[in-house]
């Protein structure tokens, strides 16, 4: 029972977990790419104006610590495998009304929309819901549901 709800919360944690690797990503880009605050801004004279620029970044620079940083990265690469996974699992799904259910769950929608738009009944929608996730579980957690 611990694996069905497990898959319940990873398959509606989906579009969830698309934003926060957009969001990571967009924060990690920022920490490599941005300059120092008021850098750019300071105008040279003289000599020092004709000298070549540094294109590169020095770790003092760096707004968030590198620490945070590596948290970041383990994180977005953790949820990239879990987003990775459910996609896999989810092709593997083959009857079109499943497909159509899954996917939408996949990207957010909610239960009455979902039955509306496949042409089911709220009951129908949940058995088909249920097997789904049963499939999915098996497919997500089978090594350890093997080992247990």
């Amino acid at each position: 029972m611990e694996y069905i709800e497990k898959t319940w919360e990873d398959l509606t944690g989906y579009h969830w977990m698309i934003k926060e690797i957009e969001r990571l990503k967009r924060d990690l880009d920022k920490v490599t790419i941005t300059a120092p605050e008021g850098s750019a801004l300071v105008a040279q004279y003289g000599i020092e104006a004709t000298l070549p620029k540094g294109k590169g970044k020095k770790v003092a620079y760096l707004s968030v610590s590198e620490e945070r940083y590596e948290k970041k990265l383990q994180r977005m690469k953790h949820l990239e495998e879990k987003v990775r996974r459910i996609q896999e699992a989810a092709d593997k799904i083959t009857c079109e009304k499943e497909r159509a259910v899954i996917e939408c769950i996949l990207d957010g929608e909610r239960m009455n929309f979902i039955a509306r738009h496949v042409g089911i009944s709220r009951q129908y929608l949940n058995e088909i819901r249920r097997k789904l996730i049963k499939k999915m579980a098996w497919e997500l957690y089978s090594d350890e549901l093997i080992g247990a």
